[in-house]
C-alpha cells in the first residue's frame, strides 16, 4: 500500500499489528465430516493424540442454506505489539 510516505517512517512509527480472520459457522444440517489424514493434522500443529480424535467438517450445498451464517461469523484476531526486542 502506498501511503505517500517513506518506508523508514512507517517502520519507526508502527506500534501494533493486528490480523483478523472471519470463520464461517457450519450449520448442523449442512455439515459433513471431511476425512483428513492424521499426518496432515500433525503437520498443521496438532499433537498425535489430538490428531486421533479431531474431526474436521465441511459444508455441503443444501437448498435452505442462506447467508445468515456469514453475518454472525466469529472473528479470530491476533495482535503483535512491536518493541525494540521484537525487531531483531
Amino acid at each position: 500500500m502506498n501511503m505517500g510516505i517513506e518506508p523508514f517512517l512507517v517502520a519507526t512509527s508502527v506500534n501494533l499489528i493486528c490480523a483478523q480472520r472471519l470463520v464461517r459457522r457450519v450449520c448442523v444440517n449442512c455439515k459433513e465430516e471431511l476425512e483428513v489424514p492424521q499426518q496432515a493434522l500433525i503437520d498443521a500443529g496438532y499433537t498425535p493424540e489430538e490428531a486421533k480424535t479431531t474431526k474436521i467438517y465441511t459444508a455441503r450445498a443444501v437448498a435452505h442454506a442462506t447467508s445468515a451464517a456469514t453475518r454472525a461469523a466469529p472473528v479470530f484476531t491476533r495482535s503483535w505489539k512491536l518493541t525494540m526486542s521484537s525487531a531483531s
